[in-house]
């Protein structure tokens, strides 16, 4: 009763400001409008995308004042976000609750995760070169292939567009954090380029709370005498984006991004890191004919993985994955579009692990369809995916929506999923590996409201996930097939301007749980929640942002025990301040009440901390 009356509640209050922005609403300023490729990977406009889609734009991310792609994602519904302490710190992302290696984390359409643990370092991704990150919310995993559980998030570089112009950007702040940025990029003729390098150092903080250091060494302790120093973070990131129009209706571009985070951080088993995330790519798009579109895709990615403890080499875990996209686009009718993907992922591992095996050869084939009909839209798509050492899986997906007003829209999906096993769960006997195991399969449903007019987008969705076949440690076997879990949640979101003020809102709750023990899932809360307001002021700009969580389950820092994390609030300021027309400023203040919580047992968060920013442009 209690989880009905706040999920009514939350509608109730998500479309109770519905129908007050609707009538302050600017129609000229056109929210919606966007276009979004995600969610069908098909170009489509946001209001007509069946998946709940999310876009950050360049302007969104540099009113942010966000440094990573933790700190950006934070803000979005339905995410949550987990750091063993400061900046460049291990961090995992939970979308919808589902697992941090169930949602897929894409680079311009590439793959970046490690094939040892299935995760995106997205503790490594800094944002000064990125321009455009799109999040689809529930399972794609027809489109995508495995992991793509709880949704996809895809992150787009910059390229270059208009007048070649040159931006270089500096900034200071809390915890001795220090950072530059340059870039340039235009257009000459039909060729565009974009060419960046950012750099940034800070010398943070403790990653350990002080209750859990010991006084002296205790043999396989979590955390050793020596941890109560600060823990520093470094990124170099270099950017290359080169696109030539080589006759009408044909392009070929050239994306390159390579980037190396040192981390200090506490532990026993080891306490620095290096850790590079490259990614290169080459793309052909291509108009055949009138109705047929081509679009190309080779690159190769690379997660490389060295710790160290004091100085010495304690591991390494290199992963390279290699692939071949070839997504074909027919038009079939007015509205309607079909797509035919074909493609080919090897995944290679080079490491001091005893792995058993290391390399694995991933090929598929996808077939989507596409229509927008009068009052309804249909997406329809399928996809099998043959491993090497496996087999094969079939995913399915099937969404419908109706307009039965205007600018009200009924919406209902259903779909299955998979994450294949990593090289850590067949291969690697440290990690209890069985080369016997199967995928896990998830199926899900969701259905909803959405309300778009103008400016003001609303949307709530009632999901309901069930994943079987959890691979799970069993002592003294191994890793085994036999686990269950299940999250049911409502999700309410809403973007409007209203009295002059911007106003994004997000409402979740869920309950994520092992269905076998009836558990709440680890670090998930049962109720997230933000509300950002931002205003325009002349040549200023001001936000104010509150991000509240529910409490949380997790393991004992040093016992290993369960215990809960208790909920929390928090509250961010961030500004812009234009000062010429070629210089702007900009500060971003987080944690303004200075709360006191973690995100992981044992673990610090950033306390009151500020950064300040200048831009010039030339």
């Amino acid at each position: 009763m209690q989880r009905h009356r706040l999920a009514a509640g939350a509608c109730g209050l998500v479309f109770s400001l519905t129908a007050c922005a609707a009538t302050a609403a600017h129609p000229e300023a056109d929210l919606l409008g966007e276009v979004v490729v995600t969610a069908s990977r098909l170009r489509q406009p946001l209001s007509q995308a069946l998946r709940h889609t999310t876009v950050l734009t360049e302007a969104d991310i540099h009113a942010s004042g966000a440094a990573d792609l933790p700190t950006l994602l934070r803000q979005q519904a339905g995410i949550e976000i987990t750091q063993s302490g400061g900046l460049g710190m291990q961090s995992s992302l939970f979308l919808r609750g589902a697992n941090s290696n169930q949602t897929l984390v894409l680079l311009d359409g590439m793959r970046i995760d490690s094939a040892t643990t299935g995760a995106t370092a997205i503790d490594q991704i800094m944002l000064a070169d990125i321009e455009r990150i799109e999040v689809v919310r529930g399972n794609v995993s027809a489109i995508y292939g495995a992991n793509a559980v709880g949704g996809v998030v895809q992150i787009f570089t910059k390229r270059g567009a208009g007048t070649p112009a040159g931006r270089v950007q500096a900034g200071v702040g809390s915890y001795g954090s220090r950072s530059i940025q340059a870039s340039h990029g235009g257009q000459v003729g039909t060729t565009r380029y974009h060419l960046g390098i950012a750099h940034l150092d800070r010398d943070g903080f403790s990653a350990a709370r002080a209750e859990f250091i010991p006084a002296t060494s205790i043999p396989f302790h979590t955390f050793a005498p020596a941890d109560k120093d600060r823990d520093g973070y470094r990124n170099t990131t270099l950017s290359l984006n080169l696109a030539h129009d080589w006759r009408p209706g044909h392009s070929l571009s050239l994306t390159g991004r390579a980037s190396r985070g040192k981390v200090e951080y506490d532990g026993t088993f080891s306490n620095r890191s290096e850790q590079d995330l490259d990614a290169l790519q080459l793309v052909s798009e291509d108009r055949i004919t009138e109705v047929w579109s081509s679009r190309l895709q080779l690159g190769t990615s690379r997660d490389s993985l060295d710790s160290f403890l004091d100085g010495t080499p304690a591991s390494r875990v290199h992963t390279r994955n290699r692939q071949v996209d070839w997504l074909n686009t027919f038009r079939v009718a007015s509205g309607q579009d079909l797509t035919l993907g074909l493609g080919l992922l090897h995944q290679r591992v080079s490491s001091d692990l005893a792995l058993t095996r290391n390399r694995r050869e991933i090929k598929h084939a996808a077939l989507g369809y596409l229509a927008e009909i009068d009052r309804h839209g249909l997406q329809l798509n399928a996809r099998h995916d043959d491993y090497s050492d496996f087999g094969g899986h079939t995913t399915w997906a099937a969404g419908y929506a109706y307009t039965f007003l205007p600018d009200w829209r009924a919406i209902a999906n259903a779909a299955t999923a998979f994450r294949a096993p990593t090289f850590n769960d067949l291969y690697n006997p440290s990690w209890g590996g069985n080369p016997n195991l199967r995928p896990e399969k998830a199926r899900n449903v969701e259905a909803g409201l959405q309300y778009a007019k103008g400016s003001l987008s609303s949307r709530v969705m009632r999901f309901q996930s069930r994943t079987k076949d959890l691979i799970v440690y069993q002592w003294p076997g191994g890793n085994v097939n036999v686990g269950r879990a299940e999250v049911d949640g409502w999700e309410g979101s809403l973007a409007a301007q209203l009295a002059g003020f911007d106003l994004d809102l997000s409402l979740t709750w869920q309950d994520p749980r092992n269905a076998d023990t009836g558990a709440r899932l680890l670090r998930r809360a049962q109720r997230l929640g933000r509300l950002q307001v931002r205003r325009a002021i002349g040549p200023a700009s001001i936000s104010a942002e509150v991000k509240a969580s529910g409490s949380r389950e997790d393991v004992h820092a040093t016992t290993f025990s369960n215990v809960r994390l208790p909920g929390y609030t928090v509250v961010n300021l961030s500004g812009e301040y234009r000062i010429n027309p070629s210089m702007q400023a900009r500060l971003r203040i987080d944690n303004v009440f200075d709360r006191d919580y973690s995100l992981v047992h044992g673990y610090h968060t950033p306390g009151r901390s500020g950064m300040l920013q200048f831009e010039w442009t030339f």
